[in-house]
């Protein structure tokens, strides 16, 4: 394993966050829980994309755990053919820790019809960097009732990509998080209703 496997390191930067739960509060006014699983990991660093090799078959708790543990590595996954149109998504997926801060731009009410796209998420994180390549977090929505019996709305990441246009942010309503708190993450219990 080479010291600076971009997968291992995309896998460091979401233990950054991942098992952890965040109560965030937009410069609108409107507060939601963001947390972050395990389960998610396979999806946003595309895994599911390199359909010719046995990983992306995988189901996301065997990936994430063998990430983890280096059986999975960037030269498992540049078997791939696909391997090069997600490299950048995973090299990219290094810099999530400081996408997901306080005063990061937010999309709260996303619009697919707007953006032209399929993405699931009803909010968008992003950053736009010097280079002009948005990189966003999409994330769909669920409700959740806090161990104090408060019902909120609650996120869990759903995709996240480079993007080099604007075409997902043009038009579209922005915020910005104001303040980020984090709680147990056991103190936040799935509804099984969703929203939608």
């Amino acid at each position: 394993m080479v010291a600076d496997d971009i997968l291992f390191q995309a896998f460091k930067a979401y233990e950054q966050l991942n098992r952890r739960a965040f109560v965030v509060t937009l410069s609108t006014g409107y507060e939601f829980i963001l947390s972050f699983k395990s389960e998610n990991f396979k999806h946003l660093v595309g895994i599911q994309h390199l359909k010719d090799i046995e990983p992306s078959h995988f189901s996301a708790g065997q990936i994430y755990r063998l990430v983890r543990s280096r059986v999975i590595t960037e030269a498992t996954l540049r078997k791939s053919s696909f391997f090069e149109d997600s490299s950048m998504r995973i090299l990219d997926f290094q810099r999530l820790p400081e996408i997901f801060r306080e005063n990061a731009l937010v999309i709260p009410a996303f619009d697919r019809a707007k953006a032209g796209t399929k993405l699931r998420g009803d909010i968008l994180i992003y950053e736009e960097d010097q280079y002009q390549i948005i990189l966003t977090l999409s994330c769909c929505r669920e409700s959740v009732v806090l161990a104090d019996g408060v019902r909120k709305d609650a996120y869990a990441p759903e995709s996240f990509m480079p993007e080099p246009t604007d075409r997902l942010i043009r038009g579209q309503q922005r915020a910005r998080i104001a303040t980020l708190r984090e709680i147990p993450k056991e103190s936040v219990r799935p509804i099984h209703n969703t929203v939608t």
